[in-house]
């Protein structure tokens, strides 16, 4: 077993590895689908991608766009040429079909541009639609496609003619962050409640305790986006910068911060978590919080820990919540 810092230095190392051949000549960085939704995972990915960015070409993106907004045309105005990166995540396939449009959109838009899809799980329940990404990229002919576990890298193999290389989610490049030291729960469940939920569990004999917290990360408070545009207006006022592109980036990167704030302070808030969301597993994991977890419907959050985060300390791998519910209790009984 190893602890939080090994960890995120390991597969810090991994993104590395797996990013270094496709950022060593970009002069203007182009990010398209940023998540301009309330889910915090998405924005955890969207902070590790910028804290990557900076880093590996010191760059922050002169293009950023959501897949709902995208102006093709201002695309190709602002940097027409170089390579395209897609934002990672969970949504490559026919479950979220808005955000793959965008990308096959995006292909048969830009053939022989080389695009690279940040990491990011596969997942088709139709074959047709399989079959659809795969003609696609073969007409592309220069994507480059990291994926985030071992059935994705085999599916993406067996079916697609591009370049596949296995790489850690990305918000993994945030970094250690501190966790509240008295937490206002004993335990928190974060559970899914949109289309990857396994089901609310039917049996009664599984009992919540009265002090714990049930709750999803999907709800903003209202006004939250006017205040961040706000916020975005007055700093790219003073930096001197009034594009529409500047002021765009601005206020994605506040938003994404806003989000993942909103869900720190919620994993902060207990002493231990049960969850199916990766991200909160992610995050967890970067505040050091322990916790338990269970799948999403399709394999999604056991698929990237078999790969990369089996044997950090503070991870447990639950197949219900009766036993998560039991790790839990042994974990109460053992710090008090």
């Amino acid at each position: 077993m190893i602890d939080r810092q090994q960890l995120i230095e390991r597969l810090r190392h991994s993104i590395d590895e797996a990013m270094s051949p496709y950022v060593k000549d970009v002069r203007q960085l182009v990010l398209l689908d940023f998540p301009n939704h309330a889910n915090v995972g998405d924005s955890a990915i969207y902070l590790g991608e910028l804290a990557y960015f900076k880093r590996a070409t010191s760059l922050r993106p002169s293009f950023v766009s959501e897949w709902s907004s995208h102006d093709w045309d201002a695309l190709d105005r602002a940097v027409s040429s170089g390579p395209i990166f897609l934002h990672g995540g969970g949504n490559f396939g026919d479950v979220w079909g808005g955000h793959q449009g965008f990308r096959e959109a995006v292909l048969e838009r830009y053939p022989k541009r080389l695009v690279v899809q940040l990491p990011q799980t596969l997942h088709y329940q139709d074959q047709g639609a399989l079959k659809r990404t795969a003609d696609i990229i073969k007409r592309h002919g220069n994507f480059v496609l990291m994926v985030r576990d071992e059935r994705s890298y085999k599916l993406a193999r067996s079916n697609f003619a591009c370049e596949v290389h296995k790489c850690p989610d990305m918000a993994f490049y945030i970094g250690p962050l501190p966790c509240p030291a008295n937490p206002a729960h004993p335990l928190l469940l974060l559970m899914r409640t949109d289309r990857e939920a396994q089901g609310a569990p039917s049996d009664p004999g599984i009992r919540i305790p009265s002090d714990a917290l049930t709750a999803d990360w999907l709800d903003e408070v209202a006004g939250m986006k006017e205040r961040i545009k706000a916020q975005a207006v007055i700093g790219t006022l003073s930096s001197f910068s009034l594009s529409k592109s500047a002021l765009r980036e601005r206020y994605y990167a506040l938003l994404a911060n806003e989000r993942v704030a909103r869900g720190r302070k919620l994993l902060g808030s207990s002493g231990f978590v049960i969850t199916d969301r990766l991200h909160a597993h992610i995050l967890c994991t970067l505040m050091n919080i322990p916790h338990a977890v269970l799948d999403n419907n399709y394999g999604k959050v056991s698929g990237f820990m078999d790969l990369w985060t089996n044997d950090y300390e503070r991870a447990h791998r639950v197949v219900d919540l009766h036993s998560a519910m039991a790790l839990w209790a042994s974990h109460s009984k053992a710090t008090h």
